[in-house]
């Protein structure tokens, strides 16, 4: 056994790959006690509706849709769990990520002070929520949308995006949890791509009237939040090991990309020309990506990710290095 340089703890072997291996309270004192069961479900249950928050204050009245069968006012519209369009995709996939997000935080939180949870109760009552809002909003569609094979696939296309969603945030939910370093950084990462989504959405619900009295700071804010904490989770991963070198490139790139796809994506699908002739999503959902990677905002962005993360890589290097050197005058 030799000692860590990351922590301080004997390491479990003398490769630097080792150093990876999620960190467990010491075992002196009081054994953990885990939470119960039942307290481990309605963390996720409650995390799961803590996702869903910037939708349910707006009395969660489904957004009017273009191929809806009837003639129907805003307001007549029926109340749905999730906000399903073809504009707001986006934005209720990141609602589920968040929501599964804040459940793996507060799965690490709760083992970090002696009380751990079985992760499988919390991401079961976090996906259950999510299930059955998916479920009760798919029906409501179905039940408005005009009969019709675009109709068809406009509803499965719903469907899917947010069971990917929910999928992908019970990946990122088990990483924030459970996983070492690398693993966490990139759980961090697409966790801070949704969080960009989703504090629009918080800040401005959903079908509200545009609020013009917000200060800029507070869209700055948003705007730039989410890049720094990628940039902090770099550089505190750093690229000591080819895991951890991997996990920093991964996350560098999806900052890069994620926002080009979702750009495009919300470009394709939220017109109604494409939506008539879905032959043209492709191509241009495609040329609106190329264009994205390059768009005014994406290499400051980038530019300031980089920089932040070799900043704090170098602060927590210069950091240990303090620590591990012995003392003037040791033995």
């Amino acid at each position: 056994m030799t000692p860590d340089p990351e922590n301080g703890s004997p390491a479990p072997s003398h490769t630097a790959e080792g150093r990876d291996a999620v960190e467990r309270p010491p075992a002196h004192g009081e054994p953990a006690r885990p939470l119960p069961a039942a307290s481990a479900v309605l963390a996720g249950v409650a995390s799961a509706a803590l996702g869903l928050a910037p939708w349910l204050v707006t009395g969660m009245t489904l957004p009017l849709q273009n191929i809806w069968e009837t003639d129907t006012l805003p307001e007549e519209m029926p109340l749905a769990l999730l906000p399903l369009s073809q504009y707001y995709l986006v934005a209720s996939v990141a609602m589920v990520v968040m929501g599964s997000a804040f459940a793996g935080a507060l799965a690490r939180l709760a083992a970090s002070i002696g009380r751990p949870v079985r992760l499988w109760l919390v991401g079961a009552g976090a996906a259950a929520v999510q299930v059955v809002a998916l479920v009760q909003t798919a029906a409501v569609l179905q039940g408005g949308l005009e009969d019709s094979t675009r109709a068809l696939v406009y509803l499965l296309g719903m469907i899917a995006g947010v069971s990917v969603g929910i999928v992908v945030g019970l990946l990122v939910m088990t990483g924030l949890a459970r996983a070492g370093t690398a693993g966490t950084t990139v759980a961090i990462t697409f966790a801070a791509l949704a969080l960009a989504q989703w504090l629009p959405t918080l800040i401005q619900p959903i079908g509200a009237m545009p609020s013009y009295d917000t200060p800029q700071l507070v869209y700055d804010t948003v705007r730039w939040l989410p890049v720094l904490i990628v940039a902090v989770a770099v550089g505190w991963c750093g690229v000591m090991t080819v895991r951890r070198a991997l996990a920093s490139v991964v996350s560098l790139l999806a900052l890069w990309i994620v926002p080009a796809v979702v750009v495009a994506f919300t470009y394709a699908v939220g017109s109604r020309i494409y939506l008539q002739d879905p032959s043209e999503l492709i191509p241009a959902g495609t040329h609106v990506f190329r264009s994205a990677l390059t768009s005014a905002g994406t290499p400051q962005h980038m530019l300031v990710a980089v920089v932040v993360a070799i900043m704090v890589g170098i602060v927590l290097v210069a950091a240990r290095s303090m620590r591990d050197t012995p003392a003037p005058g040791a033995d």
